[in-house]
């Protein structure tokens, strides 16, 4: 999928499905210059979500997201009940991909309310396996959960990951544990961050 521009692009989940995004599972695939301006992705089902605006679960093969973008960006979870295990990220829900590579997301708002054990993040919300470079992230994240980061949420120690030349102008609301600027969690030093 390449050369993309969208604008208003609204996702309200009234199914069980739990993937959000303008793509819902991405494997083996190159994204290069896809824009979205405008974008809201609302759950009201009382069940785990993966929501990212431009894809919601990158997870197998060999993933490239480049040169892309979300601005005025809105992410919502408006449940009763207490929901677990949510992956979201700003531009990918969960990635365990290739690369990340010149991607940017402005104007994020992301608040979940009802939620533990949760991975957010301004570009990646789970990270299993890749690289992101070049990437930035501003806006605000709300959350009642764990794991919250201005560019990746939680980092898993599956595989190799790398974060560099990227940077957030985040303001993060969490009373929880596991908050940072850059990553929120990661288990054991898994991942290798610099000039971040």
């Amino acid at each position: 999928l390449e050369n993309l521009y969208i604008e208003n692009f609204n996702f309200e989940k009234t199914t069980s499905d739990n993937r959000m995004g303008l793509i819902r599972y991405a494997q083996d695939a190159t994204i290069n210059n896809v824009h979205v301006k405008g974008a809201k992705l609302e759950s009201k089902v009382n069940v785990p979500i993966t929501a990212g605006v431009i894809v919601a679960d990158a997870n197998g093969g060999n993933v490239i997201i480049t040169n892309s973008s979300a601005v005025e960006v809105e992410v919502v979870q408006d449940v009763n009940e207490i929901v677990s295990q949510n992956r979201i990220g700003g531009l990918v829900g969960t990635f365990n991909g290739s690369r990340i590579e010149n991607c940017y997301i402005r104007d994020i708002s992301i608040d979940i309310g009802n939620a533990i054990e949760t991975a957010i993040g301004g570009i990646v919300g789970y990270l299993y396996k890749g690289d992101i470079t070049n990437c930035y992230a501003e806006g605000k994240m709300e959350a009642v959960g764990t794991r919250v980061g201005g560019i990746v949420g939680n980092i898993d120690n599956i595989g190799r990951t790398t974060v560099t030349n990227c940077y957030s102008y985040v303001e993060i609301v969490n009373t929880e544990e596991y908050v940072g600027g850059i990553i929120g969690k990661d288990p054991d030093g898994a991942s290798n961050a610099t000039n971040t």
